[in-house]
């Protein structure tokens, strides 16, 4: 699925020269692009529709939910994404990453999303318990 997805949205444009400068100071280098090209050279690959790569403008309910330290998704594209949907609420969650793991009461986030089905209202959504979203606490030594 990841390389159905990745070989025909996300490869096709990159920009390998800007890739290889941009990972010049890292342990790593340019090995995740190359090796992501190369394993898309060999998967059969979708086709995009002309204008994917345009905002999507609706004014459909819609809520944003992002992570503060989500390094795929970060909340400046959920801002970008909000702009064109009039009708959308972002949520940005101070601990959480790309998905809701290693963070306590993730409860709050299914609860917001339940609400947000029932109601179709993005913009009064209690979202006062995502302050209680926490990192789960680091274990340092063996429980007795």
């Amino acid at each position: 699925m990841y390389l159905s997805v990745t070989c025909a949205e996300d490869v096709p444009f990159i920009d390998q020269s800007e890739a290889i400068r941009a990972s010049a100071g890292n342990w790593f280098r340019n090995y995740r692009v190359e090796q992501q090209t190369r394993a898309c050279s060999m998967w059969p690959r979708g086709e995009i529709p002309e204008g994917y790569h345009q905002p999507v403008q609706s004014d459909v309910p819609t809520l944003i939910l992002s992570g503060n330290l989500d390094p795929v998704t970060p909340p400046d594209l959920g801002e970008a994404v909000a702009r064109t949907l009039p009708n959308s609420k972002q949520i940005i969650v101070r601990h959480l990453a790309h998905m809701p793991d290693g963070v306590t009461n993730v409860h709050c986030l299914d609860n917001l999303m339940l609400k947000f089905l029932e109601t179709a209202d993005p913009k009064n959504l209690d979202i006062n318990c995502i302050d209680q979203v926490l990192p789960e606490p680091f274990v340092t030594a063996p429980s007795k």
